[in-house]
């Protein structure tokens, strides 16, 4: 309920800024501009077909032959968490351990990378095949491409509005007016940033939230947790040899991830909390 709240809450605000933004800068024209832009983009994008998408990555459809036991899992969860369709799954040729989905609770897909498909179990596949499914029922490819939609407008007013200002510095200047346009052009330079964080934000809150459905959903926690060890541990160590560096404690604020340790440790606790009972 709380994670609800909280992504209602940095949907409003992502709604808000650009909205003033656009105002600031034109007036009631730039509201209607970004609303209509916003509407475009919202009823065109989602209704792409996921193959196409897919495609787009170099992916490959996998066949039930090919991976049976993966098709058997993936048609169960899909089952038990209530979607209308089973997902198609693809192939990511990549190296790197990855899965991401796109579409809707009627058509939708999921992309697993060969370094995933190879280094993981079949446990922990259902682990992440469970949080990608928590994705798509919870209609995150809207909510996250709603908030890409407006940082992109937000960072195009915001661009506008710099060349504005700048052009206007000598009028406000004739009429003594430049300290009092500070606060307007502060906005203006500081909103893309603003809502990059809250974009981010909002990013890492849907991931939790697809972490509480995969435990949920497989009712065992310790398969995703499992999954993000061996995911972590293969990526830094991939890292560590080529660039020499050490993870950072610090968590981005720009990360459109949480921290892995904070996501294993609450998974690791919804585990030993099903225990109890």
């Amino acid at each position: 309920m709380i994670s609800s709240l909280e992504s209602l809450l940095i949907m409003l605000f992502l709604a808000a800024i650009p909205a003033a933004l656009g105002y600031i800068i034109i007036g009631e024209n730039g509201l209607l501009l970004g609303f209509t832009i916003s509407l475009f983009i919202l009823g065109t994008l989602p209704h792409l077909p996921p193959s196409t998408v897919m495609s787009s990555y170099r992916a490959q459809l996998l066949t039930q032959n090919q991976h049976p036991e993966l098709f058997y899992c993936v048609s169960l969860l899909a089952d038990k968490a209530g979607l209308t369709s089973t997902p198609d799954v693809y192939l990511l040729p990549s190296s790197n351990l990855q899965a991401f989905t796109f579409g809707n609770e009627h058509e939708s897909a999921i992309g697993i990378s060969h370094g995933l498909l190879t280094n993981l179990t079949l446990g922990e596949l259902s682990g992440v095949l469970a949080h990608e499914i928590g994705h798509i029922k919870s209609h995150d490819t809207r909510i996250m491409m709603t908030a890409n939609i407006a940082q992109l407008i937000t960072e195009q007013f915001s661009f506008l509005g710099k060349i504005l200002f700048v052009l206007w510095i000598p009028v406000f200047a004739i009429q003594g007016n430049i300290v009092s346009g500070i606060p307007i052009f502060l906005f203006v330079i500081l909103s893309p940033i603003i809502t990059a964080l809250l974009r981010s934000s909002l990013s890492r809150t849907r991931e939790f939230n697809a972490d509480i459905f995969s435990a949920e959903l497989t009712n065992n926690p310790l398969q995703l947790a499992s999954a993000l060890i061996k995911m972590d541990n293969l990526q830094r160590g991939l890292i560590a040899n080529i660039f020499h560096l050490r993870r950072q404690s610090a968590t981005n604020l720009l990360s459109t991830h949480p921290d892995t340790q904070v996501r294993i440790d609450r998974l690791i606790a919804l585990s030993e909390q099903s225990t109890k009972y």
